[in-house]
């Protein structure tokens, strides 16, 4: 508190220039991935969002079959917070927080955007 009990004023949001988009990263390889290629995966494949992320989370980036995808060269890039690769990252996100992607993505995009 300060004199006259008032607390102290809290510090300035951090801002970075966002244009909408939060990427999800493989959890095998690293690879940057909107989670709208999860919905454009489900349509595609005939199945659900939560059955495509819930894939996408253990077999990476060969779960977006209708891009023609597959892992790349796994990332050699680490935050600078807990100095973890980006898929080291996002497979310890996706084993916390489940099917959260939003909540993975936003995560992930404190570490490394």
């Amino acid at each position: 508190m300060l004199p006259g009990g008032a607390p102290p004023a809290l510090p300035p949001a951090p801002t970075k220039p966002k244009d909408g988009m939060m990427d999800v990263y493989c959890p095998k390889c690293g690879e940057p991935w909107d989670t709208d290629c999860f919905h454009d995966e489900a349509a595609a494949s005939a199945t659900t969002y939560a059955r495509v992320s819930a894939a996408f989370r253990l077999n990476g980036c060969r779960t977006l079959a209708s891009y023609g995808a597959r892992c790349s060269e796994p990332s050699t890039a680490t935050d600078t917070t807990f100095g973890l690769t980006r898929q080291a990252a996002a497979a310890a996100l996706y084993s916390v927080l489940g099917d959260d992607m939003d909540g993975a993505a936003s995560e992930l995009s404190d570490l490394f955007d």
